[in-house]
């Protein structure tokens, strides 16, 4: 009703000893979503959202280890105590205005802050047989990530609707904007303790903004027929202003200013063409040009340890994506298909994962094809079939060079992390109140683990069971739940790190759990 608003609030916490040794993980969730329906006709939105995790880390494991002990710490003395704590709070307002019949205002704002710890295993100069001096490199930005991010950032835009026969129009600009303290610490003190922050390494203030026009117009030009187009200037400004500054007698004594600056600019152009065959099928092809900017954790280090500071070499990656599909809505179910390719052009790919820490370079040329088929059907009452398949054919498509220590790439080698085939199939009852039940499995073809493609991540098939019983009293919903993961007691790996070069070689792979379970209680009150 105008002027009533109604909300959502959600609370959870979550808490795990994990797998395997040193994996205990622990989550608080909160969220809130408040809608307000004027008697204007406007409408506003307004969500909140925080989160909190402290997770501990066991790190990669060689494919030895992985099958002596898939449960091992990979440092078996844990020495670092290894371990990651993310804080994150984000809210946002959104705000729709109809002026009239044909034009309407849309305005969105957001804000939030993310902090980072990160406690990594690089190695201290006194541990150890061979005692390493990674850490006392000058320019080597130390085994404890600390970053404090704030970001922020508006959308405006106005949509018309038939000022041409047949159109909608809109036109806006998105704005973004973010700011970051940076630091870095050894992962010792001057008393030998490991595994605590230590002496400042590394200490930055990063910025990076951006100002997008775009433009938007949807055409039914017959019946049966829609042309959908849009273009969007895109433009990525970044700076970095650096604060630890070291002059000593020789470069390797002198850790530079490496205060810098670049940006990224590309016309981004799309288009769709839709064919409704039939009311229960629609036909699409599609073209679109893609463009993406480094991250600041992929542009964070540069793939030369002896070079310090941001990665500027970093090059934005582009692509052009074609694609097309069916859709379908009929009495053998709902399913839709798709086919695409996308070539890109200087893919921001890994350059390398050692202690934790990753790097990132430019590929000159990547090709992905693909295939996506989904499927569901009700198949009596309230029993349902779910059914997927995703093809996913991705390589290097031109040679890389190597640099450094950084070796290079031969064209026509898998993209590592990556699965080419995946499935997955389920069979639910789940009716709106009362017992309900699922039993569902999910296949995952072998991955690459590094550029090479010198080692995979065997295939894997799990399966998992879950029941429960719903009760709606009133304004009261309460599910009580159980699930079985893992069913069938699979060994098998979970994800791998690309390219990781940490010693012992080959710490590629983090096996997931055995056969787990779950239970839990649900309970939703409506105001």
């Amino acid at each position: 009703a105008p002027n009533e608003p109604s909300y959502v609030i959600s609370s959870s916490y979550f808490d795990t000893d994990g797998y395997r040794d040193h994996s205990a993980a622990r989550k608080v969730l909160n969220n809130a979503k408040l809608t307000w329906n004027l008697d204007d006709g406007s409408k506003i939105n307004w969500i909140t959202n925080y989160v909190k995790i402290n997770a501990d880390d066991p790190q990669g494991l060689t494919r030895e280890q992985w099958k002596a002990n898939p449960k091992q710490v990979n440092d078996a003395n844990n020495l670092y105590d290894v371990r990651k704590e993310i804080e994150q709070t984000q809210t946002g307002l959104t705000w729709t205005k109809p002026l009239n019949d044909q034009n309407e205002l849309y305005m969105m704002g957001y804000l939030g802050n993310r902090q980072v710890t990160q406690y990594q295993s690089i190695p201290a100069p006194f541990v150890g047989p061979a005692f390493s001096k990674i850490q006392e490199n000058i320019k080597q930005a130390g085994g404890v990530i600390d970053f404090d991010r704030n970001y922020y950032g508006a959308d405006l835009r106005w949509t018309g609707k038939e000022l041409l026969p047949h159109t909608t129009l809109s036109a806006g600009v998105a704005l973004d904007f973010m700011d970051e303290d940076r630091h870095g610490y050894k992962n010792y003190n001057d008393a030998e303790q490991l595994g605590i922050k230590g002496e400042l390494k590394r200490d930055e203030k990063n910025t990076l903004w951006n100002l997008d026009p775009y433009l938007q117009a949807s055409w039914q030009f017959l019946p049966a027929w829609r042309l959908d187009t849009g273009v969007r200037y895109s433009n990525v400004h970044y700076k970095s202003d650096d604060h630890y500054i070291v002059i000593g007698n020789t470069a390797k004594e002198t850790n530079p200013d490496d205060s810098g600056k670049t940006e990224y600019s590309k016309v981004l152009p799309s288009a769709a063409l839709s064919w409704q065959i039939q009311p229960e099928l629609l036909a699409y092809v599609s073209y679109a040009k893609g463009f993406e900017t480094p991250t600041f954790t992929e542009m964070a280090y540069n793939p030369d340890p002896d070079i310090s500071g941001f990665n500027f070499d970093l090059n934005a990656s582009t692509s052009d994506t074609y694609e097309a599909g069916l859709k379908s809505q009929n009495r053998l179910g709902d399913f839709t298909l798709a086919a695409f390719q996308t070539k890109t052009k200087d893919d921001i790919v890994s350059a390398g994962s050692i202690n934790g820490r990753a790097t990132f370079r430019n590929a000159d040329k990547t090709l992905r094809e693909g295939i996506e088929l989904t499927w569901n059907k009700a198949l009596w009452r309230d029993l349902v079939a779910t059914a997927s398949y995703g093809y996913l054919d991705a390589t290097f498509d031109a040679d890389v060079s190597a640099r450094g220590s950084v070796a290079a790439i031969t064209s026509g080698n898998k993209i590592p992390g990556i699965a080419k085939n995946q499935g997955y199939v389920g069979i639910t009852w789940k009716p709106q109140t009362g017992f309900y039940a699922g039993l569902d499995a999910q296949y995952n073809d072998k991955i690459y683990v590094d550029d090479k493609n010198s080692d995979t991540a065997p295939s894997y098939t799990v399966m998992a069971a879950y029941a429960g019983y719903v009760w709606n009293m009133q304004a009261w919903k309460v599910n009580v739940f159980g699930r079985v993961d893992n069913l069938l007691d699979k060994d098998y790996v979970g994800s791998v790190i690309v390219n990781d070069s940490t010693q012992p070689k080959g710490r590629f792979f983090e096996p997931a759990d055995g056969r787990n379970w779950s239970a839990g209680i649900r309970v939703v009150k409506q105001f």
